[in-house]
């Protein structure tokens, strides 16, 4: 559980930092105005992100499902080794979250991703 409690931690501070960054991903920038959506009744969604660092060769998948009124239901991390590029990780992180939900027996799933290059290719 600590470690559960503190990569919650570790998310929320750097997603904290994203607040307060005056700088744009290109991909993203017009995502500003979207807000989440919860899914139909009975139904679920996973919310699936990558993170990395130029130089590192490795990089963060992690995933958060919620229920039709938004509560959190289960989530994953993983640390996954390669340098790849931030579309790679994305699509990877949407590979890896399509196995864990086959893993886990939960139906009726959506995914979201924030990156358009991976839900357009």
């Amino acid at each position: 559980m600590e470690v559960s409690a503190k990569t919650m931690q570790e998310w929320g501070d750097a997603n904290k930092s994203k607040e307060r960054s005056s700088i744009k991903h290109p991909e993203t920038e017009d995502q500003d105005q979207i807000r989440w959506q919860p899914p139909d009744i009975g139904a679920y969604k996973l919310d699936v992100d990558a993170s990395l660092k130029a130089g590192e060769c490795m990089f963060t998948v992690g995933m958060v499902m919620r229920d039709h009124r938004g509560q959190f239901v289960r989530g994953k991390n993983m640390k996954l080794p390669g340098e790849v590029s931030v579309m790679e990780a994305e699509a990877t992180g949407v590979c890896e979250a399509i196995k864990w939900i086959n893993s886990t027996g939960v139906q009726h799933v959506v995914i979201e991703t924030d990156s358009q290059l991976v839900v357009h290719a």
